[in-house]
């Protein structure tokens, strides 16, 4: 079992390791906290969406949402939650539609978890799973919690009067297969072993002036 902030930092080195900035990686790995601290498989779902986006060479996401539309690309879940919480504002209360194959789609969810502190409910659903987080705690019904790809996700997302708190529940073990897929696409972060790097290491050398 790995502790929590073990989880949080693997998940943000191999999101760095996959080619996402700095700002994204650190989302992945609070991702990835949050949904193990509901019980959920977070590290797993977050490498999902890594794993399409280094393949892919995905660092971006353009699309816009509140209505049913298609892609031509597989979407990273995470990118496309990402992408949608910065625009909450703007879509809070309205029922979003996304016709498209979404890569990971628990880790779509997990991105608005932490909105739960700013008093947002949030509800998700694909093909035979719903989930619901806000004043209830968090509500799920049925088996496919977290596929690998689903061809359409509809999400709601509304502020609450009421005053929200983290239900606490109990963390999910991540596979050995996937912490050792996380963990090498971290060791792409990793500065390569040289007589340099060795003398050095990752700070700086006796030439900078910073």
């Amino acid at each position: 079992m790995f502790s929590l902030g073990e989880i949080e930092s693997n998940c943000n080195k191999a999101a760095r390791g996959a080619g996402l900035s700095w700002g994204v990686a650190q989302e992945c790995g609070l991702i990835a906290r949050h949904l193990t601290e509901l019980g959920l498989p977070g590290a797993d779902a977050v490498y999902l969406s890594l794993k399409c986006i280094h393949e892919n060479k995905i660092n971006e996401l353009d699309l816009k949402f509140g209505m049913e539309r298609e892609f031509d690309q597989l979407v990273p879940g995470v990118l496309l939650g990402i992408r949608l919480a910065d625009q909450v504002f703007n879509y809070s209360g309205e029922d979003i539609k996304i016709a498209h194959s979404v890569v990971g789609p628990l880790g779509f969810f997990g991105v608005f978890v932490r909105l739960l502190s700013e008093n947002f409910c949030i509800s998700v659903s694909w093909s035979d799973k719903w989930i619901s987080l806000g004043s209830s705690g968090l509500l799920m019904r049925g088996k496919n919690t977290n596929p690998f790809l689903v061809s359409k996700i509809n999400c709601r997302i509304e502020k609450s009067e009421k005053r929200l708190f983290f239900p606490k529940l109990s963390k999910k073990r991540i596979s050995i297969e996937n912490w050792t897929n996380l963990t090498r696409l971290a060791e792409q972060t990793y500065v390569p072993s040289s007589q340099t790097s060795r003398l050095y290491g990752a700070g700086a050398q006796d030439n900078d002036s910073d």
